[in-house]
């Protein structure tokens, strides 16, 4: 802790104060509940586009270069190369 305290090449604790201070903005928020439950909803609520399914199927489709086929119930034999020739990932 002392090397971070006084040579902290990565900068991993920059922005610790920043962190801290959110944190307690987080802490008295959670103590109001119908606050909480409020802001946990329109969070939720406005996620919308970035969501983690469509940034995956961004990123298989962009970045990876592959396409999603149906699992078949953890039976593989019907698996197929899809028309595309691209390579292949499988959907649940």
């Amino acid at each position: 802790m002392e090397s971070l305290l006084t040579r902290d090449d990565y900068l991993l604790l920059h922005d610790y104060r920043s962190y801290v201070d959110c944190q307690d903005t987080v802490s008295l928020r959670f103590a109001d509940r119908d606050t909480w439950v409020r802001s946990s909803i329109l969070n939720t609520a406005r996620i919308g586009k970035f969501s983690s399914d469509r940034a995956i199927r961004q990123y298989c489709r962009e970045v990876w270069n592959v396409v999603p086929v149906s699992a078949n119930n953890g039976d593989d034999t019907g698996a197929r190369e899809p028309a595309s020739g691209k390579s292949t990932i499988i959907e649940q």
